[in-house]
């Protein structure tokens, strides 16, 4: 994946890419989560991570960070975290997601928010994908 794919694919997980009907926004990280099909999409965590990873460079670039991919990473957690964990989220409020998903989904989310947190502070890349514990299930 290259850099450009990457940021391209952070857009779709992030649903602010402006193909809304291609199958990659429908099965993008946030847009899996609306409406909830029943189903955690580990194929776009798994993504995901692999945008960290190509992106790491770029996210530790220096003392300005560009803000497009920095934007999809903080949506996707931030969204996820809205929608999924928060009581009045529209997964939890309408019972749409079971509780051992919504626990599974309370790990990645922790996870990816720990790893991205590192990445943006420095530390090397490989420290910061070891926080990824439940995706290498």
């Amino acid at each position: 994946m290259t850099e450009s794919e990457a940021i391209e694919a952070l857009a779709f997980h992030s649903s602010s890419h402006p193909d809304y009907e291609s199958p990659r926004w429908t099965n993008g990280f946030l847009g899996s989560l609306r409406p909830y099909q029943g189903e955690l999409n580990l194929g776009a965590m798994k993504e995901l991570e692999q945008c960290l990873r190509v992106l790491a460079p770029l996210l530790q670039s220096g003392d300005s960070v560009a803000r497009e991919p920095l934007a999809g990473f903080l949506y996707v957690i931030g969204a996820g975290q809205a929608w999924a964990l928060h009581p009045e989220g529209m997964l939890r409020r309408n019972k749409l997601i079971s509780s051992e998903d919504l626990d599974l989904l309370t790990s990645w989310l922790a996870e990816f928010s720990m790893a991205f947190a590192m990445l943006i502070e420095g530390m090397p890349l490989e420290d910061c994908l070891e926080m990824l514990e439940t995706f290498k299930q």
